[in-house]
């Protein structure tokens, strides 16, 4: 429950506020004259950053909150006494499908 709180806590903050623009922005990556960012400010250069996610990676996340309720919930009420295993290993299957994800992402980054 403390998992689903502090997950839905760091959510609200931090995943509305990352861009879904993929970098594309008609100003992304240009330069002035003068061979700096084109804003002054960190906003200006900031708004034009590639986003840190991608919307799949995105829903990803969200999905997570949806296996928290499931394993904290619906499986418990559903399952009584019988396959207490079955709540951990759902947990742990859908990071590792994040985890080989990542790890494909940073392959596929570096080489």
């Amino acid at each position: 429950m403390l998992l689903l709180v502090t997950f839905n806590l760091i959510a609200a903050a931090w995943l509305p506020q990352l861009p879904l623009d993929g970098g594309k922005s008609p100003g992304a990556g240009k330069r002035s004259k003068r061979g700096g960012n084109s804003g002054s400010g960190s906003a200006a250069a900031c708004g034009s950053s590639a986003p840190l996610l991608a919307p799949y990676e995105r829903l990803y996340l969200w999905g997570m909150v949806a296996v928290e309720l499931a394993t904290s919930w619906v499986l418990p009420l559903l399952l009584g006494e019988r396959l207490p295993f079955l709540p951990l290993m759902a947990v742990s299957l859908y990071c590792s499908l994040g985890m080989l994800h990542a790890w494909r992402r940073l392959a596929q980054l570096t080489w």
